[in-house]
């Protein structure tokens, strides 16, 4: 499975352990594999506003499918979690936005 990961996320993505915590039961930490974008990633948009990653997800499009999917289903994925991501379901709300 991290072989597939590894490929899907090779342009310009960092595999990461990182150290979580659980904030509701079984609470405690664990460790947690996460890919962070570089900054040589040619799809990195540091400090870009929410209207404008929605445009870039609007039209981007990698191995995996579309990226405007993608924000849709991580959305959806908080939502079922019960989580709330303000940053996220903006980007979602602006992708349904018509242009």
């Amino acid at each position: 499975m991290l072989a597939e990961l590894d490929e899907r996320e090779r342009a310009g993505y960092e595999r990461v352990q990182v150290e979580i915590e659980f904030t509701e039961p079984p609470f405690g930490r664990a460790r947690a594999l996460v890919y962070q974008a570089r900054a040589e990633n040619p799809g990195f948009v540091a400090n870009a506003d929410e209207r404008s990653i929605a445009e870039i997800a609007r039209v981007a499009r990698g191995p995996s499918g579309d990226n405007a999917s993608y924000v849709r289903r991580l959305a959806q994925a908080l939502r079922e979690l019960g989580e709330d991501d303000p940053h996220v379901f903006a980007i979602e709300r602006l992708l349904d936005e018509p242009r």
